[in-house]
């Protein structure tokens, strides 16, 4: 009986394609009558041991009840108010905290308004497999003593939810609701993933934060204000906590929670001020990093950070000058002829931040500039942690006969107003006698002092900055290095080129010949100069003039056509098979009078449309190439509210897919501007989501990879995962590919690429964890290996190996079916970023800022 009802729990269930199947089976009524006998039979053998087990395919549930809670947050663990169980606090759509010691309740999403209730299951762990699952709960309507708890903390709600109270610190995990839904006769679930928090707020939040900086004296103010509350709030409409980075643990340390039911908690040396301030009474560091954290109703977490410099201020006005009368800002000194080095010292005592001293001289009588060295020193006190500043000056050999003044100025923000400065009026005395007032200082601090060791440090540390200066210099001027290319000769059929040119050297022919519209790589990429040999142009195929139309208008658009005729001459090939003709470059329609500029910056993504268009991602937005070559544009940045995108995908002609943060999937329209949910990648385990290699089929099915999960998703158009397959090689870029219904995915990890293969049944569809061939640096023959850019163009797979050498990439061609090499060839340009095939004969060649087209031709046109 029990294999029977487990049978048809599985046959009902949605992650099953055969739920629909029942329906060809028995009539509606048959089916209602079956689940209602199917839910006596539930009940009925629940109460007996192990009944449970069955269920969720493991053993009773643990007590999880623990005999000691040691936390300062929330209510004392006696206590029970289920009736004031609160919501969650929401940190995104899945993931939840719960404070230790409060009530709270979980809402079960599945149920929808309206729907009718007769069981519900409630189970905890993280396992996508239901039978590695513990039942914590199970509740039956109406409740006639059926229901069943492992814990008396668990209870159900109104609403179906979870109540858990009190919360314990080890009830951190995925937390699943299950119910049949009565219009389907399936079975639905869905999860909530609750973190408890004790003492300690996790720095997960900080990746978001809005951070600000702030410099305040303590005793005149120590009160601080949450950057992301511009107003206090009332008490009932949020939950805000308040946190301090411990630099010893790297984590954030609690220090207030005030919850929406208005009931708050501080730890000691810290109080509230109002509803969105924190008042600091004694600080443990001058320089700490204060945390707000903010839980709206119906909304997700926000955090903002003030990093707090508790300033130590000066008392004294002006810098203190060793001698001078502090009441004045100025003061005087005379120098006996005979002095040939003096030194004075100047100071600011018990600050913090560590400010800036710095000597000036101006208003220097008679002929010959005085010649000084100044040296800066600080000592720590660690009673208050400040600091005492002392800044030397050194006059060596003064040559003035008359006066001059020399100034020390503090700058920072222990400094009153910012800056102070002081200033020290010198006179030479003459060769016969040196005359002295009663306002003008003593003889300064070091009478006779030896300035040669300051004198040698200046020398050196200004003969190491010209030493490195002429380094610098030489390192930009001379050519690149090219012991990589070099090296490689023998390994790279595409380099036989290179072989020639250097018989040629040996044989005392000039090679080196460059200029402008000549342009010749010296390691055989590229040789066009007209005295060379016709057998050795084929070799070299020179990127000639091009018949391209430029177009300045288009007929059929209103729009301007953006492909436009310039040279590529710095776009190098070494292809001895192809000839790759330039057709133009892309440029945006602001650019498209600009000769030099093509109005891209900063370019971060090249995408083939699937109407033969173009889709470009760079610093500024979208820019949208048709098929006739028209520019549009889309600021991207305001249609994801300033959100980051992890990785992009072309779905059809006129839609893009965005992939998130936390494995969200979003599907943007350039046509209309509008952006909708499509899908979101589940977590493997604990590690959170890093989408990369997203790519869509022939057939609409799109495979999102995730890399810290080491697994791939399988999507269908609707957004729905089929399956997903884990452990395999960490993807970076992934292709689909589909060939008369048999569908094959390439995914290059960097070190490798591997195909897997794709079957069909009749109720589901997965991904065969078999790797149909491998390509990596052993089958290359090579010493080094690094794929990104992967792609199926007609019955060729194209993979691109980034080269040790930053302007250059390797085009690999193989053959689809076997995953053998063909042909090679390597690219060069400056700031090179990529290459992507538009079609088998037709590729692009992207930098930094600039977009090449170029066509496939033979090598004798």
């Amino acid at each position: 009986m029990i294999k029977c009802l487990q049978a048809l729990s599985d046959k009902s269930s949605p992650d099953n394609f055969g739920g629909s199947a029942i329906s060809h089976w028995w009539s509606k009524a048959d089916i209602s009558m079956m689940r209602s006998t199917t839910l006596l039979v539930l009940v009925a053998l629940s109460w007996r041991v192990g009944f449970q087990q069955i269920l969720s395919g493991v053993g009773p549930a643990k007590d999880n009840r623990i005999t000691a809670q040691n936390t300062t947050l929330g209510r004392s663990r006696g206590t029970r108010r289920s009736d004031a169980a609160q919501s969650p606090l929401l940190v995104s759509e899945r993931k939840v905290y719960l404070q230790s010691g409060r009530a709270y309740c979980l809402p079960c999403s599945v149920i929808r308004p309206g729907d009718v209730v007769t069981v519900i299951f409630w189970f905890r762990g993280e396992s996508e497999d239901a039978t590695l699952r513990d039942l914590i709960l199970r509740h039956v309507y109406p409740d006639d003593g059926q229901s069943f708890a492992v814990d008396d903390r668990y209870k159900i709600s109104p609403s179906h939810g979870l109540i858990i109270d009190p919360v314990y610190l080890n009830d951190t995990d995925r937390y699943w609701c299950k119910t049949v839904r009565e219009s389907s006769s399936q079975f639905v679930e869905d999860y909530l993933d609750a973190t408890v928090l004790g003492n300690i707020f996790p720095r997960e939040s900080e990746a978001s934060a809005s951070n600000v900086s702030s410099f305040q004296r303590h005793e005149v103010d120590n009160t601080i204000e949450c950057p992301i509350l511009a107003k206090a709030p009332a008490q009932d409409e949020v939950t805000l906590y308040w946190s301090v980075y411990n630099e010893t643990r790297r984590d954030l340390n609690i220090v207030s929670a005030k919850f929406s039911d208005g009931e708050r908690h501080t730890f000691p040396k810290y109080g509230e001020v109002g509803n969105n301030r924190l008042a600091v009474e004694e600080f443990t560091k001058r320089e700490e990093r204060y945390c707000c954290h903010l839980f709206e109703v119906s909304s997700e977490l926000r955090t903002g950070c003030v990093d707090m410099t508790w300033v130590a201020q000066a008392n004294q006005q002006y810098p203190n000058i060793s001698g001078c009368d502090m009441n004045r800002n100025t003061c005087a000194s005379t120098l006996t002829f005979q002095q040939d080095c003096v030194a004075y010292e100047c100071s600011v005592k018990s600050v913090y931040p560590k400010p800036a001293l710095d000597w000036t001289f101006a208003n220097c009588v008679d002929e010959g500039k005085p010649m000084f060295v100044q040296t800066a020193s600080s000592t720590p006190l660690s009673a208050d942690q400040t600091y005492d500043m002392i800044s030397r000056l050194y006059i060596v050999e003064p040559q003035f006969e008359g006066a001059c003044e020399f100034t020390c100025t503090a700058n920072g923000d222990a400094v009153r107003d910012g800056t102070s400065k002081l200033t020290l009026a010198i006179t030479r005395g003459s060769d016969n006698a040196a005359t002295t007032s009663s306002s003008t200082l003593p003889l300064p601090i070091y009478t006779h002092c030896d300035c040669k060791w300051a004198l040698v440090v200046f020398l050196a540390m200004l003969t190491t900055f010209l030493i490195c200066l002429l380094t610098t210099w030489a390192i930009l001027v001379f050519p690149r290095n090219r012991k990589f290319i070099q090296k490689h000769i023998n390994e790279l059929a595409t380099f036989s080129c290179l072989q020639k040119h250097e018989e040629k050297a040996a044989t005392g022919q000039d090679t080196d010949i460059e200029n402008g519209k000549n342009a010749q790589l010296d390691s055989g990429f590229l040789t066009s100069d007209e005295n060379l040999s016709e057998n050795q142009q084929e070799m070299s195929p020179m990127l000639g003039d091009a018949n391209v139309e430029t177009g300045l208008k288009d007929a059929t658009d209103e729009g301007s056509l953006c492909l436009v005729v310039r040279e590529a001459l710095d776009v190098l090939f070494t292809d001895s098979k192809n000839k790759w003709r330039p057709m133009g470059q892309f440029v945006t329609q602001s650019a498209l009078h600009d000769d030099n500029g093509s109005g891209f910056q900063a370019i971060k993504d090249v995408m083939r449309g699937q109407d033969g268009g173009l889709f470009v991602i760079d610093a500024r937005g979208l820019h949208w190439y048709d098929s006739n070559y028209t520019h549009h544009f889309t600021d991207l940045n305001q249609i994801l509210d300033e959100e980051s995108y992890c990785s992009v995908a072309c779905y059809n002609a006129s839609k893009l897919l965005l992939g998130l943060n936390r494995g969200k999937i979003v599907e943007f329209d350039v046509l209309t501007g509008q952006i909708c949910n499509f899908c979101s990648v589940t977590p493997v385990g604990h590690a959170y989501v890093q989408l990369a290699g997203m790519c869509v089929d022939s057939l609409g099915f799109l495979f999102v990879g995730d890399r810290n999960g080491k697994a791939v998703s399988l999507f269908d158009e609707s957004g729905r995962c089929i399956t997903r397959m884990e452990n395999i090689i960490e993807p970076v870029f992934s292709y689909a590919h589909a060939c008369q219904e048999a569908q094959g995915l390439f995914v290059s990890s960097g070190t490798a690429v591997k195909k897997y293969n794709i079957v069909k049944s009749n109720t589901n569809s997965k991904i065969v964890p078999q790797v149909r061939f491998t390509i990596d640096q052993g089958s290359l023959g090579v010493e080094n290996f690094y794929s990104g850019y992967v792609t199926v163009q007609e019955n060729k797979l194209f993979i691109v190996n980034h080269l040790e050498v930053g302007e250059c990439l390797q085009v690999l061609e193989h053959d689809v079916g076997k995953g053998t090499k063909e042909h090679s060839f390597i690219v060069k340009v400056p700031d090179l970023r990529g290459v992507r095939f538009l079609e088998r004969d037709r590729m692009v060649v992207y930098t930094d800022d600039a977009i090449h087209l170029f066509e496939r031709g033979d090598s004798s046109e």
